[in-house]
C-alpha cells in the first residue's frame, strides 16, 4: 500500500471515529461505520487476535438469543478490543437478525448507542 493510500485511510478512520463519538451517526449506520473503522485498522496493518471470543462465536453461530442485552454485551466486548477478528462478523449477524426479526426498533437502537 502506498503512503498516499495510507494517509487517506487514516483520515477516513479519524473522521468516522469523530462522527461516532459526537453522535452524528445514528441507527444501523453506527454498525456500518464501526465495521469500516475495523476494516481500515486491518488494512493499515492492525493485528487481530486469533483467540475465539465465546460471546462473538455464539452470536455468529446463532446460539445467542438476540435481545437488547445481547447487543449491550457485544458493545461492551467491543469496547475492550475493537480489533478482535470476530467483532465485525458478530455485529453483522446481530444486525441481520435484528432486521429480520424486528427485535430492535430504531429508537431502541439509538438509545443504546447514545447510552441513554
Amino acid at each position: 500500500m502506498i503512503k498516499l493510500e495510507q494517509i487517506k485511510l487514516s483520515k477516513e478512520r479519524i473522521h468516522l471515529i469523530a462522527q461516532l463519538k459526537s453522535g452524528q451517526i445514528k441507527g444501523f449506520d453506527v454498525i456500518k461505520a464501526t465495521k469500516r473503522v475495523i476494516e481500515i485498522v486491518m488494512l493499515l496493518g492492525g493485528q487481530s487476535q486469533q483467540i475465539i471470543n465465546t460471546l462473538y462465536q455464539a452470536v455468529i453461530d446463532g446460539k445467542k438469543t438476540l435481545s437488547i442485552q445481547t447487543v449491550r454485551d457485544v458493545f461492551a466486548e467491543a469496547q475492550k478490543d475493537q480489533k478482535h477478528w470476530q467483532l465485525s462478523n458478530a455485529v453483522e449477524a446481530l444486525a441481520r437478525e435484528a432486521i429480520e426479526k424486528d427485535v430492535i426498533t430504531s429508537s431502541e437502537y439509538d438509545a443504546l448507542v447514545s447510552g441513554t
